[in-house]
């Protein structure tokens, strides 16, 4: 039995005969495997959304729309990350080429007064699929979404949105080997 400094209910023992280490890899191995099983993808997964992501020209120009008010233009954005952060990946695909072609459209109308902010809220856009991206292992099109993100946040003039897509940059730059560049951004 192991003390552990004072009354307990719980006691464990070690086995004696030496066999400790390989009774807890087996154990060990049996976990990962059912832990596999569990956590394995359904249908809705990420392979079912590789076959339903929109083209590179839909994501980084949007489907043609027209403006929205900037009170809409933040809930659907909102929305959009609500969508990626519950897994709802099919459903964000097929949304993303819209949120950013009327976030697109917003900012082309803008007022001189809104400007800064549709533009903050069109880096989230990019941010988003740009995220949706990394997710599906498509990381040039997630580099170049996250760049897209990076420019209309510092146009933005938003600070934590800017360092959201530096983010979305650096983390396209570790998973393709440049791991100085990610720390250099950062």
């Amino acid at each position: 039995m192991i003390d552990v400094g004072g009354p307990s209910l719980i006691h464990c023992s070690w086995p004696a005969d030496g066999d400790d280490a390989g009774r807890r890899r087996d154990l060990l191995a049996a976990a990962g495997l059912a832990g596999a099983a569990v956590l394995a993808p359904t249908g809705s997964g990420v392979t079912s959304v590789k076959r339903a992501i929109p083209g590179f020209d839909e994501l980084l120009y949007g489907q043609p729309t027209g403006p929205v008010p900037v009170t809409a233009l933040r809930a659907a954005v909102a929305a959009g990350r609500r969508e990626f952060q519950t897994a709802r990946y099919d459903r964000l695909s097929a949304d993303l080429p819209s949120l950013i072609g009327t976030a697109t459209a917003t900012l082309d109308n803008a007022s001189s007064d809104d400007r800064s902010t549709v533009s903050s809220l069109l880096a989230d856009a990019y941010i988003v699929a740009a995220n949706l991206m990394v997710k599906v292992n498509d990381d040039p099109l997630a580099l170049t979404l996250a760049d897209r993100a990076l420019q209309c946040a510092q146009a933005g003039e938003d600070p934590l949105t800017a360092a959201d897509a530096k983010r979305a940059i650096a983390t396209v730059l570790r998973r393709t080997g440049r791991r100085a560049s990610a720390h250099d951004l950062l």
